[in-house]
This record gives structure tokens, C-alpha cells and sequence, in this order.
């Protein structure tokens, strides 16, 4: 694995629209929820390069992040993209598994706009969902 992309910030902020948001802007689409809320595992070619990447929502239990991980750590995957709210037992969980794999860590925080009207929430959505394709060629 290159490149372990984590959207941090607390349940209901928006993280998951974000990770959404990135895949369509890599030209992915969603499929389903699997049973470990996996949302999608896809192949690019980008520059001439194949990467997998895996886009998950890690949910808000270090239990479902935990089945991510287990999900995704066969597939010897290029990037992994994921949201996190559990900053105290998902968040150990994540480095762990970003240093099992030799991976860098990118860690986006993600703050609640609590006063925002819809417009401001889809800009900021945007805007982190840019940061995300950012870190992949």
C-alpha cells in the first residue's frame, strides 16, 4: 500500500460525503454497502499506472473499522481512502494498520459546520473531496 487517506472528524460532519465525493471525482462509482461497509474496491489506470484503491466508511465503532481493515488487508491495495470519528479507538487502529503495511498516512480533519446552509456544507464537502484526489496521482 502507497498511501492510507483518512477523513477525521466527528459522527455526522460530513466525512462519509466526502470520501463519496473523491471516488466520483476519480471517476469511481459506489457500489453498494457490503457487509463490513466496504463501500468500493476499484482498479485505475492513472498516468499509465494501475493502482487498486479501496474506499471504505469506517462507521463510528472501532469494530467496523476493525472489519475494514480485516476486508481490505488481503487485497494488497494502492490507497486506501476511509472516514473515522472515533479518534480514540479508531484512530489506533488505522496507524497500526497504516505501519503494517509500510504505508503513509494522510489524515484530513474534517469540523462540522454547524451553522452552514446547504451550500456551504456541498463546498466544503467538495473541497475536502479535492484534498482526498490530491494525495493520489
Amino acid at each position: 500500500m502507497l498511501k492510507l487517506i483518512v477523513v477525521s472528524g466527528v459522527k455526522g460532519s460530513g466525512k462519509t460525503s466526502a470520501v463519496h465525493e473523491a471516488a466520483k471525482l476519480l471517476g469511481c462509482g459506489l457500489t453498494a454497502n457490503s457487509p463490513a461497509d466496504i463501500f468500493m474496491i476499484t482498479y485505475l489506470k492513472l498516468g499509465g499506472v494501475k493502482y487498486g484503491i479501496g474506499i471504505a466508511s469506517s462507521g463510528d465503532s472501532a469494530e467496523i473499522i476493525k472489519q475494514n481493515i480485516d476486508g481490505l488487508y488481503l487485497l494488497h491495495l494502492s490507497y486506501v481512502i476511509t472516514a473515522c470519528s472515533t479518534p480514540r479507538t479508531g484512530m489506533p487502529l488505522i496507524e497500526a494498520f497504516a505501519a503494517l503495511e509500510g504505508a503513509d498516512l494522510v489524515v484530513i480533519p474534517y469540523q462540522r459546520l454547524v451553522t452552514a446552509t446547504p451550500g456551504q456544507i456541498a463546498a466544503k464537502v467538495a473541497l475536502v473531496a479535492q484534498q482526498i484526489r490530491s494525495n493520489i496521482p
